[in-house]
């Protein structure tokens, strides 16, 4: 795992875990971000910072809320191995067929 990688996950992951605010999650990405471009090489961190991209244009521009926005974090940096920082998001997995079904 790249060192610009682990920060970007770690920056959505305190995001995401309420501990840094949008106010300093932008810049902070911002810097990783063009980080990340700058090491072509480096394509986990591309990704990953291009699938902050798209979300977090859109809610600066108000098309998506901020709960929105961290389950696009959520799902975009995938399962944290050993980071029990995001296991106090809720989530509701059910089972089964839904009521009403056979």
């Amino acid at each position: 795992m790249s060192e610009i990688y682990r920060q970007l996950r770690n920056l959505a992951v305190e995001y995401i875990a309420g501990e840094v605010p949008l106010d300093d999650f932008r810049p902070g990405f911002a810097g990783l971000y063009f980080r990340a471009r700058q090491s072509r090489k480096d394509l986990r961190s591309n990704s990953l910072a291009s699938k902050i991209t798209g979300p977090l244009a859109e809610l600066s521009r108000h098309h998506r809320d901020e709960e929105s926005f961290r389950r696009e974090l959520i799902s975009a940096i995938g399962p944290l191995e050993g980071a029990h920082r995001v296991s106090g998001i809720p989530h509701e997995i059910v089972y089964g067929k839904p009521p009403g079904t056979a």
